[in-house]
C-alpha cells in the first residue's frame, strides 16, 4: 500500500458508507479515527519542529502519505512515531512545509483573482489558484470569454467559496466541541470520509491547513497518486 516514490501525493480516505465501487482501506494506525483539528495540526507540526529543531531532509511519497494519513485519522505525533519508529521526523517536516508552501500559495492567488476580478489579474494568477479550487478556475477560464460579464462571474465565485468555507469551518468547530466519540466519528465522516460528498471535497471549499487537502487537490499541489488509508483504525486497534 505504501510507496516510496518521490513527490507523490495520496488519494482520500475511503468513506465508512462510501459509494458503491469505491475501494475502503483500514488506517494502519490505531487513534481515535476522526481527522485532526486545526488545534491538532497546530500541535503536531509544532511539536514535530521541536523534536527536529526545525531541521529537514529530503521527503519520499512514504512520508507524505503517512502525515496525511495521520492527519485524517487524528494520531497524534508521538502516537504515530511509536507505532512507526523508521519514519525519520525531518521528511515528515520537509513534506508539511512543502505542501503548505504550495497551498498558500494557491490560497494568495485566488485572494488576488477575488480582490481584483479582471481578466488580466486571472490570466496571471489562474494557474497559481488551479489546485485549490479547479472547478471554478475552470468555469472563469470559460467566462473569460465574455470579458464585461467577468467581474460578475468572479464575484459569484468568490461569494461560493465564502459561503462554503464558513459552512465547513462550522462543521470542524464542532468536531473540535464535541465529546461524544460517536458523534465525532459521524462529523469526521462528513468533512472526509464521504467521496465527492465530503465537505473537504466541494468544489468552492478552500482548505485553509494542509491537514483538510482531499487527492485530488493534494496530487495537484505536489503531482503523482497515492492511496490515503481510511480514517477508522484496524479492528482491535482503536482506542
Amino acid at each position: 500500500m505504501w510507496t516510496t516514490r518521490t513527490h507523490g501525493a495520496p488519494n482520500e480516505p475511503r468513506a465508512m458508507a462510501a459509494p458503491q465501487g469505491e475501494r475502503q482501506i483500514q488506517s494502519p494506525w490505531a487513534g481515535p479515527g476522526v481527522p485532526a483539528t486545526a488545534t491538532d495540526e497546530r500541535r503536531f507540526v509544532g511539536e514535530l519542529e521541536h523534536l527536529v529543531g526545525g531541521r529537514t531532509a529530503p521527503f519520499r511519497r512514504l512520508e507524505l502519505t503517512v502525515m496525511m494519513t495521520a492527519f485524517r485519522s487524528g494520531v497524534a505525533l508521538a502516537e504515530l512515531l511509536g507505532q512507526a519508529p523508521g519514519i525519520d521526523p525531518r521528511r515528515l517536516l520537509a513534506a508539511y512545509r512543502a505542501v503548505e508552501e504550495r497551498r498558500s500559495l494557491a490560497e494568495h492567488a485566488w485572494d488576488a483573482i477575488a480582490n481584483d476580478p479582471t481578466p488580466e489579474t486571472f490570466d496571471l494568477f489562474r494557474v497559481s489558484a488551479t489546485p485549490l479550487l479547479p472547478v471554478l478556475i475552470s468555469g472563469l477560464v470559460r467566462a473569460r470569454a465574455e470579458p464585461e460579464g467577468f467581474a460578475f462571474e468572479v464575484d459569484a465565485a468568490s461569494d461560493a467559496v465564502s459561503q462554503t468555507t464558513v459552512r465547513v469551518l462550522a462543521l470542524e468547530t464542532l468536531l473540535s466541541d464535541d465529546l461524544d466519540v460517536t458523534r465525532r466519528i459521524e462529523l469526521g465522516s462528513m468533512l472526509c470520509d464521504g467521496g465527492a460528498n465530503s465537505a473537504w471535497n466541494l468544489p468552492a471549499y478552500l482548505p485553509a491547513r494542509v491537514g483538510t487537502l482531499m487527492p485530488v487537490r493534494l496530487e495537484a499541489l505536489i503531482g503523482g497518486t497515492v492511496e490515503f488509508p481510511s480514517a477508522r483504525p484496524r479492528p482491535g486497534r482503536a482506542r
